[in-house]
């Protein structure tokens, strides 16, 4: 079994028995693929915890590490990182941590209520995501940890009002997600009561591949390999533009969010990147729920957009193709031919006239340009062989 069809297996069916658990295991694929954090956000009682629980149990192996914390307003930096080591303060007076017991050797970290803990303790978590390492004066320590995710009952609209230090934090956890249900009606409902009552999560006897130590060490490897084309990011460069009318996504954000596509495009068992793996960075908007909504209504514009971006593509290649086939044939085959030369040249001003007559997107006005302005010197340096 590929690596991309494990992760999906192994997360899918650790999220079996829970109702509208779609969205959550994208996230946490997503997550495990990319090494990118994960956010999950939202009133409680919609099984944040429960499905983080659900793929740590069932979906990873034994020898992954998890590591987890209850965070609160009386946390500390200390509590992050094993703790204080008396033995160096009594022996050196250095305030040290006993890094061996903490998030720092773990593969996989939950911090459950992340956003309940003191500024300092999310201004720590800040740097060690930023740097990859615990900076504490003279003890630096690479940190082992692969994937945090945070899980908060924290409603969407409470996080945009956060403040600077939780919202610098917040911006290490590129994969958010409100964790709720976008119907909740009857059939619904029984599909709760089955799934509690009648042991549906039990997966009628399936049990997934679990995802290995090893694996988590390959997964962002394999999915960087994944090709990110130039005519992928020339339409992620007019998605980016549109989207900031919605959110606000910084250069790192928008960076990671190619990250993000690669690793959509890996767990779809693709070598490159498409348009619709764009549709991930829905999550780099979700803090507020009404964005979401609106993220579906630009991301469609931009589809449109780029229909009209192959078009003229297209289209200028066939010109291109056109002024190539003509100049070509007037450097090898137009000695003498003076005949040939009036209707190679009329053609090539009708090619001229044809991409006058066409508008292009803004993006393409340039090679467009390019493009008259060598059927017209082509045309003409025709004619003026024609009078000497």
């Amino acid at each position: 079994m590929s690596l991309s069809l494990k992760v999906n297996s192994a997360v899918d069916k650790a999220l079996k028995g829970f109702v509208q658990s779609e969205a959550a295991a994208e996230a946490l694929k997503l997550g495990l693929a990319s090494g990118k954090n994960v956010l999950f956000h939202g009133v409680g009682g919609y099984g944040k915890s429960e499905m983080t629980n659900a793929v740590l149990a069932k979906a990873l192996a034994t020898d992954i590490r998890v590591w987890k914390s209850q965070l609160h307003v009386e946390s500390t930096i200390s509590s992050l990182y094993g703790g204080i080591d008396m033995k160096s303060l009594r022996e050196s007076g250095e305030e040290k941590y006993r890094v061996k017991w903490s998030l720092l050797t773990a593969d996989v970290a939950v911090l459950e209520e992340m956003l309940d803990a003191p500024a300092s303790v999310l201004g720590s978590l800040k740097t060690l995501f930023t740097e990859g390492a615990l900076l504490n004066g003279g003890q630096r320590v690479e940190s082992q940890c692969k994937l945090a995710i945070a899980l908060t009952n924290r409603s969407p609209d409470e996080i945009s009002q956060m403040g600077r230090s939780e919202a610098a934090t917040l911006e290490r956890f590129p994969i958010q997600l409100e964790v709720t249900w976008k119907q909740d009606n009857a059939s619904e409902r029984l599909k709760l009561y089955q799934a509690v009552h009648n042991g549906s999560d039990a997966n009628n006897g399936e049990v997934a591949e679990r995802l290995t130590r090893r694996d988590l060490a390959d997964l962002p490897r394999l999915v960087k390999q994944v090709r990110l084309t130039e005519d992928y990011l020339r339409k992620k460069a007019a998605f980016s533009v549109e989207l900031k009318k919605l959110h606000d996504i910084s250069p790192r954000l928008d960076i990671w969010a190619d990250q993000l596509a690669q690793a959509a495009a890996f767990l779809a068992g693709r070598s490159e990147v498409i348009l619709d793996d764009l549709k991930v960075m829905r999550y780099l908007v979700a803090d507020e729920a009404g964005k979401v909504a609106k993220f579906d209504d630009i991301f469609f514009e931009v589809v449109d957009f780029s229909r009209k971006m192959d078009d003229d593509v297209q289209f200028l290649n066939s010109i291109e193709m056109d002024f190539d086939t003509a100049k070509n044939w007037y450097k090898k085959e137009a000695k003498g031919n003076i005949a040939a030369v009036v209707t190679m040249a009329k053609e090539a001003k009708a090619t001229k006239a044809k991409l006058q007559g066409r508008s292009v997107l803004e993006q393409n006005k340039d090679r467009r340009q390019q493009l008259l302005d060598s059927l017209e010197k082509l045309s003409n340096n025709m004619l003026l062989s024609l009078a000497n």
